[in-house]
């Protein structure tokens, strides 16, 4: 599972972002993490720092053609996107609904 998140100058989106990292690391998945047009290294590393985020953070322009700056969650698996989810900070249920079932449905063992 990759969980797509841009680094903005907008405090309430960082807030919301930072939110659903911290649900997600409550949270058994696999996941990784992929920052959207990462121009400043140093920004980077004051974020992971600021919101205590150990895991590895890559960096990619481009994963979905013509994306935006939305934050979203996806199962990434040899090439194919499938199940893309983009939250919404009016909707915390949902993003812990899709967070259950992706691990339902993908990293339950049968």
């Amino acid at each position: 599972m990759l969980f797509r998140f841009f680094i903005s100058n907008c405090a309430p989106c960082d807030i919301h972002q930072t939110s659903i990292l911290k649900e997600l690391q409550n949270n058994s998945l696999k996941y990784r993490l992929i920052c959207n047009r990462l121009e400043n290294k140093q920004g980077l590393f004051t974020f992971k720092r600021m919101n205590r985020i150990s895991e590895t953070v890559y960096s990619s322009k481009n994963l979905i053609d013509g994306e935006t700056d939305a934050i979203y969650f996806c199962i990434y698996y040899q090439g194919v996107v499938t199940d893309v989810f983009f939250p919404d900070e009016n909707f915390p249920d949902l993003t812990k609904s899709y967070l259950n079932e992706m691990s339902n449905k993908y990293f339950t063992v049968k």
